[in-house]
This record gives C-alpha cells, structure tokens and sequence, in this order.
C-alpha cells in the first residue's frame, strides 16, 4: 500500500504543474498486491520403521494392552511381517473317523496367566512403510512343518492336512481412516505343506502403506463368522490319529514385493 500511495502523489503534481493529459493509472501499472514468489524445501531421513516388536491390542473396555507374551514376533523394518499368532487346536478333538474330519484353531490367548490376560482373534501384523511409489506387494502362508508326533517310538506324521483361513479382515493400524488401506480380499484358499498360498494380493500401487492387522473371524460373533470358526484344519479321513499325544506343526508367513 505504500508504493501505491507514492505512484499516486506523484501524478497529483504532474497535473498542477504542468496542464497535458497524462496516461491513467491502473491498478495493474502500479501493483498486482502480491509478493514475488517465496521459497521453501525439507528433505527427509531414511525411515528405519518402528525399530522393534512391540504389539498392542484392544481390551473390551477400550483401552491398549501389550502383547509382552505368546506371539511369534520379529523387527521388520520398513516391510514385512511383524507378528503373528500360533494356532492351538486344543486337546478336546475326537480321533473318530467320519467323512471330512475338520477341526478349529481356538482364540489367541496373549500374555496368559497376567493380569493383563487377554483373548482375541487370531492374526498376522504387517508392515509397508517404504519410501516407494509403489506398494504393491504379496502375502503367503505355507505349511512348512507337518503336523507329527511320536507313538510307539516312532515320528507319525498327519500327511496331507491342511488350513483355510476364514472371515479374513484388514484394519489399518496407522490411519484411523483407512485411506492407505489394501483393497484386496483375504483368500480363504487351502494352506498346505511345501506350497505358499496367496492370502492377500495388494496390486494398487497407490495403497498398502502403513502397518496392518489381518484378523481371522470376529471373537464372539456366536455364528460362521466366530473367530472360533475361523481358521479350520482339514485332516484326511483315511489318516491315523493317535490318541492322548500332542502333535506339532509350523506355519510360515511370508511378505514380497510384487513385480
């Protein structure tokens, strides 16, 4: 406003002066109001992502308990899985033969025998926060170790067993809103031995970032979609199943970038 006020005083005496016609002055002679563009820059250090192995899930009162005890956890970095939990099958499963012998993995239980005990779903966290345009990426689940045990002095091995994972859900565990949430569906395709199956394909490159939390049913749904129903152990009929013996197996879950 004040170079204005001064380009104006100046014409105001060009006038009483001396009597020509001068040229009118516009706002856009003067000044358009606005400063000549500012600049400005930030640069960003390399994401190292959380940097460890801590779990947390919600009580039914609302509020955050750690998970201190009973997941399989590890430090993923920027991109990977970071937990996961074991399935228990329980010790009350007939060994009766009968046309499709199923049975159901029951609800985690997390930091058993504390004060802060708590029961939930079954569930894989996972990690995407890589400084990358593309978020595309691939989880599997694999039978890597078949269920056995020893009768008689001698490994028995249930051959052929396999799981579908039910009633499968993503939340993201970073953004309230979802808005980086993967759009794909959870596949509930068999889970074998020696063979990865997909269970979660993010092919959009635009989503996927953040840490998620993929859960298996919903804990006292009281229907098919009960977490208790939710992940179910297919054993041929025609297999051996020994009593009162504890059988063993292992699960592995893997993350990849897609192509």
């Amino acid at each position: 406003m004040k170079l204005t006020h001064k380009l104006c005083g100046a014409a105001l005496l060009a006038i009483v002066g001396v009597s020509v016609a001068l040229p009118t002055v516009t706002k856009a002679d003067v000044a358009d109001g606005k400063l000549p563009p500012a600049g400005m820059d930030i640069q960003f250090t390399k994401n190292e992502g959380p940097g460890d192995t801590t779990i947390t899930t919600t009580n039914p009162e609302g509020s955050d308990v750690v998970l201190t005890s009973g997941l399989v956890t590890t430090d993923a970095g920027t991109f990977g899985m970071r937990a996961g939990t074991p399935l228990n099958f329980g010790k009350a499963n007939s060994s009766a033969s009968g046309s499709g012998r199923h049975f159901f993995a029951q609800n985690f239980v997390g930091n058993a025998g504390a004060k802060d005990e708590i029961i939930t779903e079954n569930f894989v966290d996972f990690i995407d926060d890589r400084s990358t345009a593309d978020h595309k990426y691939v989880i599997t689940a694999e039978i890597t170790k078949q269920l056995s045990t020893t009768f008689e002095g001698a490994e028995r091995t249930l051959t052929g067993a396999e799981l579908n994972y039910l009633n499968g859900s993503i939340q993201s565990q970073t953004d309230p809103t979802n808005a980086l949430a993967p759009t794909a569906a959870v596949s509930t395709e068999a889970v074998k031995f020696g063979e990865p199956t997909d269970i979660l394909v993010n092919a959009d490159a635009a989503k996927g970032r953040g840490i998620y939390r993929m859960s298996f049913g919903k804990k006292g749904a009281g229907d098919v979609t009960d977490s208790e129903k939710s992940v179910k152990l297919n054993i041929k009929d025609d297999s051996e199943l020994f009593e009162d013996t504890a059988y063993k197996g292992e699960i592995t879950w893997k993350m990849a970038v897609l192509p």
